[in-house]
């Protein structure tokens, strides 16, 4: 999933309150945005609906984050599969 702000894939996910829904974000950059807002005196607007925003309150977004998690995993798995596989094949064929 592609964070809105950087459009970078989002690695620490949280929710902020966009008028009628939560829209997720990378964690920087959305606390970076507000922050931005903030400094130079302007109320803050959702990036996404171009309204203000409710609430600068972000939250973790659990559900997204444990799914990046369990990806993460899966493809650090699939890596070490690949190098053992390699290995294997490597071997065989020095000793044929």
């Amino acid at each position: 999933m592609l964070c809105p702000i950087t459009r970078t894939i989002i690695e620490y996910p949280v929710k902020c309150f966009d008028g009628n829904t939560h829209h997720t974000y990378e964690r920087a950059a959305i606390e970076k945005y507000f922050e931005f807002a903030q400094q130079n005196g302007k109320v803050a607007i959702s990036p996404l609906t171009k309204r203000r925003s409710q609430t600068e309150k972000i939250m973790i977004n659990g559900n997204l984050h444990l799914v990046l998690q369990a990806d993460e995993e899966m493809r650090t798995k699939i890596e070490i599969l690949h190098e053992e596989n390699r290995v294997r094949e490597e071997r065989q064929k020095n000793e044929a």
